[in-house]
């Protein structure tokens, strides 16, 4: 094996008999949520567009709050239909969990990043650069952070119990009745 592979061979033989001395380790902890969504048919209709972005935000946003997390980075991901991508990204001031922050900062870098008439084939929402606790929102005042996170947190537990897609924020519905189901 060495002959024909050169210093792989004794590797290749090792491997193929089920023996492997490679060793990695799984970090349990994650470096980014995201959820992306894939269009049957390139897209440039924005309404459709910002609904979808409202949507994978409030899912990654969930998906950070049942890990116990807060995050300041925010990216979007904008796939053309010639398959470019670009990916804009931004840092809040403070960690936050909140749906709303996330999903202003989201429209934001998607006003900046997309110009109206290119067709899209994906958008997708992350989130990253994680801590713990709840050390967020320094700028708002107290009694409205609080009334956020209470109807965060009431919204989760609905959602929960009846399903993700039928509990959403405005931004999150159409103006037209598609009769389309959301992707999962």
């Amino acid at each position: 094996m060495e002959e024909i592979f050169g210093r792989w061979g004794t590797a290749l033989y090792g491997k193929a008999r089920g023996i492997d001395s490679y060793e990695f380790f799984v970090d349990a902890d994650p470096k980014s949520i995201s959820h992306n969504q894939t269009f049957g048919e390139d897209t440039n209709d924005s309404e459709r567009l910002q609904v979808t972005i409202s949507h994978l935000c409030q899912k990654a946003s969930k998906r950070l709050r049942d890990a116990g997390l807060h995050a300041r980075t925010v990216t979007l991901t904008l796939r053309h239909a010639d398959f470019t991508t670009i990916t804009r990204s931004h840092t809040l001031a403070e960690p936050s969990d909140l749906d709303t922050v996330f999903l202003k900062t989201i429209r934001e870098l998607f006003s900046h990043s997309w110009n109206g008439k290119v067709m899209l084939r994906l958008v997708g929402v992350a989130l990253s650069s994680f801590s713990a606790g709840s050390s967020q929102l320094d700028l708002l005042d107290p009694s409205r952070r609080e009334k956020l996170e209470r109807l965060v947190r009431a919204t989760d537990r609905l959602r929960d119990r009846f399903g993700f897609s039928k509990i959403q924020l405005g931004g999150s519905l159409s103006n037209r009745d598609s009769g389309d189901e959301w992707p999962s």
